[in-house]
């Protein structure tokens, strides 16, 4: 059976309200997923918590291939995509990883 990236992998909706981002790898591809800015929102009203200040906050979705860390990829090599701040916003977020990942151009030596 294959193992696969799904969205148990990157945690629920509720552990980006804390202001963290979830680091991930699968198959040569390295992700990240994180609300930005990051900001712990967990206690704001839920109406708040998608806002930082006037600016909407956003899920940023990066993916980059191995064996990079975050901090020493290749930024010619990484791809970002943002989502809205929403449950609906992750499942595109995850989403858009996973088409990443399908497509192949992500990888170690790519």
């Amino acid at each position: 059976m294959q193992r696969y990236i799904g969205q148990s992998d990157v945690y629920s909706f509720n552990h980006y309200l804390y202001g963290e981002p979830y680091f991930g790898s699968f198959e040569g591809m390295r992700f990240r997923l994180g609300r930005e800015p990051l900001k712990n929102v967990f206690f704001l009203p839920k109406e708040e918590q998608a806002k930082d200040g006037e600016n909407e906050a956003y899920f940023l979705a990066t993916v980059w291939p191995e064996p990079w860390c975050y901090e020493k990829r290749d930024p010619g090599s990484v791809r970002e995509e943002r989502f809205p701040f929403s449950e609906e916003g992750f499942d595109q977020a995850v989403d858009w990883i996973i088409m990443q990942h399908d497509s192949g151009e992500i990888r170690i030596g790519k």
